[in-house]
């Protein structure tokens, strides 16, 4: 049965009831390799929201997807706004990175541990106090579970 790839547009062979293909996988009816089926997988798994953008380039790049003659005009707009999208998600990640690296180049040579600990409204644990808060904790006893079953 002569068939014709829904994303690139390949002609194949393939007949789910013949004998040479009736233990080949089922969506051969459909996509003539495993590259084009990832392709449609990896396109609707980020159009239904189950990935990200970035999450979606990383599994295209996998499959080397710019190799991939796409046909259909639709899913080569929704790989260049994955492209788009994953290159948004990325700055963003690289902009909040800078920003708490910001924070920390906040914290200079001169100030101390307890000038932070001041700044996060911290108060100050003494030894005696941490021993007066453990003294008014008993201790509980702690016995194994015998095991069933299984005998050794």
């Amino acid at each position: 049965m002569n068939k014709k790839c829904e994303i690139c547009g390949k002609a194949y062979e393939y007949c789910p009831n013949c004998p040479r293909d009736m233990y080949k996988p089922t969506w051969m009816n459909r996509y003539h390799d495993e590259r084009c089926k990832k392709l449609w997988d990896t396109l609707s798994a980020n159009g239904i929201g189950d990935i990200t953008a970035t999450e979606a380039l990383k599994r295209l790049q996998d499959i080397d997807y710019k190799t991939i003659d796409v046909k259909i005009d639709a899913l080569k707009g929704h790989i260049a706004l994955i492209e788009d999208q994953a290159m948004t998600e990325m700055y963003a990640a690289d902009d909040a990175a800078e920003a708490e690296t910001a924070e920390v180049a906040e914290v200079t040579d001169d100030t101390t541990v307890t000038d932070v600990a001041d700044d996060a409204n911290v108060t100050d644990v003494t030894d005696d106090a941490l021993e007066d808060v453990l003294k008014g904790i008993e201790a509980v006893p702690v016995t194994p579970k015998k095991r069933r079953g299984f005998k050794h």
